[in-house]
């Protein structure tokens, strides 16, 4: 992972984290280990610098550091 910027964490631990060098937003375990790279620049990043997440509205939010766009991705419940 190069550049992480701007962790957020969900009820769950597990920890979302922009890439500015790779155009990419990745979920890390909360045990440290990544579950996977979420979003890429194939998904409209580019240069993503910020990230929010909204559990009740099951959205997360990524701002880009090149302009002044917000992308909105709908996330998913996990059963429990």
């Amino acid at each position: 992972m190069r550049s992480p910027l701007k962790p957020v964490v969900d009820n769950n631990g597990n920890v979302y984290v922009c890439t500015l060098g790779l155009n990419q937003v990745h979920q890390i375990s909360k045990d440290c280990k990544k579950i996977k790279v979420l979003l890429t620049q194939a998904d409209g990043l580019s240069s993503p610098y910020s990230i929010c997440l909204s559990e009740e509205e099951e959205e997360l939010y990524v701002g880009m550091d090149n302009n002044d766009n917000v992308k909105v991705f709908k996330t998913k419940r996990r059963a429990q």
